[in-house]
């Protein structure tokens, strides 16, 4: 039960960080691959690959939450396969120092 709540927890914020960003106007794209690209200390290309990586996850896990037509475990499910492809993604072009500073630490547990 409290591996499901964190799990969904880390969802949750996850989008809730992602949220003012779909279908965005260049400039706001342009202000997230900066902010981004200082927190994680990236250069823009790198940067833009980071906001696609979390972009289809965010992408893929809203459609998860909203079909209706699988059941709560199996969506449990589904967004966690999403989130070890996000977080592997991640790894392999940010460092350990870096991913501490993006990916929430009960999935850090689980990628390390």
């Amino acid at each position: 039960m409290n591996q499901k709540f964190t799990l969904i927890a880390s969802l949750f914020f996850f989008l809730s960080l992602n949220s003012a960003f779909s279908q965005e106007p260049d400039s706001t794209l342009q202000a997230r691959v900066k902010y981004i690209s200082k927190q994680l200390s990236l250069p823009d290309p790198q940067t833009k690959d980071v906001i696609k990586i979390l972009d289809t996850y965010k992408e893929n896990a809203n459609k998860v939450f909203n079909d209706m037509s699988i059941s709560e475990k199996d969506r449990s499910l589904k967004v966690k396969k999403l989130m070890e492809t996000k977080n592997l993604a991640l790894k392999k072009i940010l460092s350990a120092n870096q991913l501490v500073l993006i990916v929430p630490t009960s999935e850090l547990e689980e990628i390390n």
